[in-house]
Parts: structure tokens; sequence; C-alpha cells
């Protein structure tokens, strides 16, 4: 019996030390497992550190280069005060003035009957009302234009985008400059004044002008 006792006491030892044995070969696999993955986590540390690096360096980059932007933009404005919307009103007006004006032709055609000299006489009477009506239009619209007060719209860092809009609701005027706190605007005739007026206040856009008949100071928004 006691021999018996004895061989399964060895048994039980032989038992423990395999069991410990598999213990430590696992606490090793798990320690290596853990210093790989901290290797891999303060490579991913390092990468990490690098991007935020480079993202610094480009954002730095796109702030300068929207700098540069906006300076181009205004002396684009500064050099270029003419808007394209009013460049094409103004050859429209022409174009229509082309069509109304009485062609050559026409006359002979219509006084195919009529002696030379009264030929004659209806198309010296025909280039004269023409003259007179042309006249008559340019001083009408020079009159108006003169009684057309500027429109000052403060700020000017985004004119651009301003006059953007303003060409897309085709809103014409036929001058801007560019003021040390604003932007200088001359409009074609009084729709067109009306028009940029009721603009500003519908987009809450500050500005300073005059009436168009009292000549009574007017201020605008506040909302710039």
């Amino acid at each position: 019996m006691v021999g018996n006792k004895r061989i399964r006491s060895g048994t039980s030892d032989s038992d423990s030390e395999t069991d410990e044995e598999l213990l430590n070969e696992n606490i090793e696999t798990i320690e290596e497992e853990a210093e790989k993955y901290k290797n891999m986590t303060l490579q991913l540390q390092t990468q990490l550190t690098n991007i935020m690096e480079q993202q610094a360096v480009l954002n730095q980059r796109i702030a300068e280069l929207i700098e540069e932007r906006d300076r181009m933009r205004s002396q684009i404005a500064q050099n270029n005060p003419l808007d394209h919307h009013q460049q094409e009103s103004q050859a429209g007006e022409e174009v229509e003035m082309e069509e109304d004006t009485p062609q050559r032709e026409e006359a002979v055609q219509n006084s195919s009957t009529a002696t030379l000299a009264e030929v004659d006489a209806g198309k010296t009477k025909t280039a004269e009302k023409v003259r007179k009506t042309e006249t008559s239009v340019t001083t009408d619209k020079k009159e108006e234009k003169n009684r057309i007060p500027p429109i000052i719209i403060r700020g000017n860092d985004d004119w651009m985008i301003l006059s953007k809009r303003l060409y897309a609701k085709k809103m014409g005027y036929s001058k801007a400059s560019t003021l040390k706190d604003g932007i200088k605007v001359f409009s074609s005739n009084s729709t067109d004044y009306r028009n940029l007026i009721a603009f500003l206040k519908e987009n809450n856009r500050g500005y300073n002008t005059y009436s168009l008949q009292e000549g009574i100071l007017q201020h605008g928004c506040e909302g710039h």
C-alpha cells in the first residue's frame, strides 16, 4: 500500500511539472505577443506624428494659396472695373439702335414713285431725324447716369464672390473701384441702381449712398 501511494505521488508531481512548463510557455508566448503589439503601436504613433506634421504643412500651404488667390482677385477687380454683363448690355443696346434705324434700301423702295428731288429730300429728313433721335437718347442716358449716385458697399474682402452673384442675377453696373474699406459701384441706370439696393438689403449687406432724386444720404444694413 505504501508503495502504491508513492507511485501515485510521483505521478502527481510529474503532472504538476508538465502543467507548470505549459503555463510558462504560454506566458512567454503572451509576452512575445505583447512586445510585438507594443512595437506596432510605437510604429503607428510615429506614422501618426509624421502624418500630423505633413497635415500642418499642407494646411499652411493651403492658407498661403488662399491668401494669394484673394490678393490676385482683388487686383483683377481693381484693374478690370467693367463687368462682363455690362459689356453685353452695351453691345445689346448698340444692336437694338441699329435695328431701329431706317435702312437706305427701305427709304428708296418706299419712295419708288417719287421724283429724285423728293427722294433726296426724304433721305435728308430721315438722316436728320435719326441724328436727332440718337442725340436725344445719348443725352438722356448721360443725364440719367449723372443723376445716379454711387453705392459704397462696405467690405471688399469678398468682392469677387459678390460680383459673381450680381452677374448671375443679371445686375449690371458700369464701373467698380476698390476703396480702403469697401467697393464703390456706379450703376448705369436707375433700374440697375434700385436692383442693386434691393439685392444688398435682401442679403443684409451694409452700404452707403444717396437717394436718386432728393440727394439724401442713405445707410444700408449693418450686416457686414
